[in-house]
């Protein structure tokens, strides 16, 4: 027997033992889409010729053993998605250097991602998606020169986006959105295959380099910092805009503190001086009397000449 593959039932219950006999030829062993809960443990330490295991979409708890590799060092597909694994990730992939598949997105996984994770240098995949894992993202991942998809969105890693991207020419997937993730996006990221991309939701800033330019404004969505296409037009026009702004709020700035002190010393500089002088007070409103009955004794003349025309 070399395959067993009872994916998409409805099977419950904890994970059988298959160290016992009839069991060491087996190669491949799929039982994802079930209802099967308990944890890993041991049982799978028998299966000595093992290449492929998927146990994704299930209810297994508990935490990925240590020594999950310790037996199993022919493995090359490994998921188990979707489940309700708790604790870190094992530090000890001593054993997984045939491994070229490794999902095991949405579960509670905590802590920081291993830099022994660097060891399995034959990964095409590797997806770490919807855990709680925290930190910044380790340098050892540029060992993995092989990866095409990587999958790290929606967790809580922070810190700059490391260069080591910019050599991993074979990544043609990438999606980091959806962390904490900050600072400026490395220039050289899509010098290779990379055909999907998706930065959104982070905290980057600075522009978008030249070669990201082709991907859609939904890969950068949610970086408020982040500037160039398709984001914006240019770096240029924010700056300026905001310089623009900036020059507009000190003009009319200016404009208020001239209009104030111009009246403030204008009315006091007149009503001030026509209260203490009395002299001044009586010229200076005999001057505007004189100047109101001038104004009226022309407008008069103006509307008795306009009458007179109208009636002849």
């Amino acid at each position: 027997l070399k395959s067993v593959d009872f994916s998409v039932n409805s099977i419950s219950g904890k994970l059988p033992s298959f160290n016992k006999g009839g069991f060491t030829n087996l190669e491949s062993l799929h039982l994802s889409y079930n209802l099967l809960n308990g944890s890993i443990g041991a049982r799978f330490d028998g299966l000595v010729a093992l290449k492929s295991l998927k146990l994704g979409s299930n209810q297994l708890t508990g935490s990925i053993p240590s020594n999950l590799f310790g037996n199993l060092k022919g493995l090359q597909q490994l998921d188990l998605s979707d489940n309700y694994f708790q604790g870190r990730i094992p530090e000890h992939f001593v054993n997984c250097n045939n491994l070229t598949y490794l999902d095991l997105s949405y579960n509670k996984l905590t802590g920081t991602i291993p830099s022994e994770l660097g060891l399995c240098q034959e990964l095409l995949s590797l997806n770490l998606a919807g855990n709680r894992l925290s930190g910044e993202l380790p340098t050892e991942l540029g060992n993995l020169k092989q990866l095409q998809g990587l999958r790290l969105d929606y967790n809580n890693f922070v810190g700059l986006i490391p260069s080591i991207f910019e050599d991993m020419l074979q990544l043609t997937y990438l999606n980091l959105s959806g962390n904490k993730l900050s600072g400026n996006i490395p220039s050289r990221l899509g010098s290779g295959y990379l055909s999907s991309l998706d930065l959104s939701y982070n905290n980057l800033s600075g522009s978008i380099p030249p070669m990201l330019q082709k991907f859609t404004y939904e890969a950068f969505a949610g970086n408020l910092d982040l500037c160039g296409q398709p984001v914006t037009a240019s770096c240029d026009i924010v700056k300026g805009g905001d310089d623009e702004d900036e020059g507009k709020g000190n003009f009319y700035i200016g404009l208020y503190v001239s209009i104030g002190l111009g009246f403030y010393f204008g009315f006091w500089g007149v009503c001030g001086t026509l209260a203490l002088k009395h002299t001044w007070r009586y010229a200076f409103f005999s001057f505007i009397y004189s100047v109101y009955n001038r104004m009226y004794v022309t407008i008069a003349i103006y509307v008795a000449r306009f009458q007179r025309k109208c009636l002849t």
